[in-house]
């Protein structure tokens, strides 16, 4: 019988305006149900460099009332395949219905890439008896903190025990590190008191792991920049100006500003009546060498020898100045550092707003006065008529 019924039945019984929610439920007649999106899968990935390209893959979204929609993601263009840098990434699909005004759903994916762990150089050159350094950073956030990285001596290493003090080693990564996404290790490159005696390497290599035991952790190896060459040398080192760090005279350190060398803007100044110290960090592989500095500013040599520039941004002119810095060590013979420098901008104080004129505004106290003065004449005027 019902073959021939024209009677349609009811996809939604119970459900008056058929938007997927219960009437008993519904206080609202008219679809107010936003559309079920379900996004893709979670994607776990390693780095392929300092961005990764990931394809998102695609989401799908049904509404009760407007069937099959399209779920876009919330990237630029909505694109569906991006260049994510390392780290964890939330992904949020949305698709909405042609109700009025429309109902939005959404759903999340979540993207985790795994960063690249490198040294930061491939090589330096240390004198016997100096302090050493290994720094190796990550090309962007860890998807989970600490990291754990192996450093493994090899085996084709030239400096034996008695050279250094250096052992296979774990550097740990906090996700507080400072500077951010480095670690270090530490040694030092031992002065065995023998001369004649030809250069020596350290070679370091990042590994997975040692074995079966202390695997990398939250990182993987960058094959391009997992080996770092140590080598240790009787001969003098040129020293190296790393950086310089501009400090307020007297302050706590906050306001410091660090020159590398590489800005692509001048820092500016406010020429006020203060003065500010410019100081050159240097490291030296001869760790018992001293250093005479040499100061210029627009070319013109500074007094000043040593380390720290002293400044008052009164004593120049408003405009661009360049400041450079080299270091000369005392060996025989002596070596000169690199030559770090940077631009500075000096800039006059803001003018002060007028504080003349009890009014607000421009003229307000002026305007006063004269109607004041006119109420007068009038005055004057009634009583002579």
């Amino acid at each position: 019988c019902q073959g021939n019924s024209t009677l349609t039945l009811d996809a939604y019984p119970g459900d008056e305006d058929n938007d997927g929610i219960p009437d008993e439920s519904d206080d609202t007649f008219g679809d107010n149900n936003p559309p079920e999106v379900i996004a893709p899968m979670d994607i776990s990935l390693i780095a392929t460099g300092d961005t990764t390209l990931v394809v998102l893959g695609t989401a799908s979204a049904v509404d009760a009332v407007d069937g099959t929609l399209t779920a876009v993601p919330d990237t630029t263009d909505n694109a569906t395949t991006v260049a994510l840098a390392p780290g964890r990434h939330i992904i949020t699909w949305s698709a909405a219905d042609n109700a009025t005004p429309p109902n939005i759903g959404s759903d999340t994916q979540v993207v985790e890439i795994t960063p690249l762990a490198r040294f930061s150089s491939a090589s330096q050159t240390v004198g016997e008896g100096s302090p050493v350094t290994l720094t190796v950073t990550l090309n962007g956030d860890a998807v989970a903190y600490p990291v754990a990285i192996p450093v493994q001596i090899d085996a084709g290493s030239t400096a034996t025990g008695d050279d250094h003090d250096a052992a296979n080693h774990i550097i740990v990564i906090e996700e507080d590190a400072d500077p951010a996404n480095t670690g270090t290790y530490q040694f030092t490159a031992t002065d065995d008191g023998l001369t004649g005696e030809a250069d020596e390497t350290v070679v370091f290599t990042l590994v997975t792991g040692f074995g079966f035991a202390d695997e990398i952790q939250n990182a993987a190896v960058d094959d391009t920049a997992k080996q770092h060459t140590v080598t240790i040398t009787e001969l003098n080192v040129a020293p190296l100006i790393n950086n310089a760090t501009l400090s307020l005279a007297g302050s706590d350190g906050s306001t410091d500003y660090l020159f590398t060398g590489s800005e692509e803007e001048p820092h500016t100044l406010i020429r006020r009546d203060q003065e500010y110290t410019l100081t050159a960090n240097l490291t030296d592989g001869n760790p018992e060498d001293n250093h005479t500095y040499s100061w210029m500013i627009n070319d013109v040599l500074q007094a000043e020898t040593g380390a720290t520039l002293t400044l008052n941004p009164m004593d120049f002119e408003a405009g661009e100045y360049t400041i450079s810095v080299q270091a000369l060590d005392d060996a025989n013979p002596p070596e000169y550092s690199n030559t770090l420098a940077a631009s500075l901008t000096l800039e006059n104080p803001a003018p002060q707003a007028s504080q003349q004129g009890g009014g607000s505004g421009g003229g307000g106290g002026a305007l006063h006065w004269f109607w004041l003065f006119a109420g007068l004449l009038l005055i004057r005027r009634q009583r002579h008529c």
